[in-house]
């Protein structure tokens, strides 16, 4: 359990490298997540959004971190604020 909390808090704090957070725990992840939550109905669904809501940070943070070709750190950006939107979108 402290290994998660320790990875959770990396996240947060955008200290995992962008590649990782954008397309380990944020694209993989939700789609792992699917899975299960299709089948639990509406805590899936509530699994699904508050995982996508809380992946906008790191996103974000991580992109502030990046130190590669700025343009990927722009559309991590431009991503972050897309998924934050939908995330909007599903609680409206």
């Amino acid at each position: 359990m402290d290994k998660i909390k320790a990875t959770l808090t990396q996240l947060w704090n955008g200290g995992i490298p962008l590649v990782q957070t954008f397309w380990l725990y944020y694209f993989v992840g939700m789609l792992v997540m699917r899975i299960p939550a299709n089948a639990i109905g509406a805590a899936g669904a509530l699994l699904i959004i508050g995982w996508t809501g809380y992946m906008v940070l790191p996103i974000w943070r991580s992109a502030d971190k990046y130190t590669g070709k700025p343009i990927f750190a722009l559309l991590a950006k431009i991503a972050a604020v897309l998924i934050a939107l939908g995330v909007l979108g599903s609680v409206l």
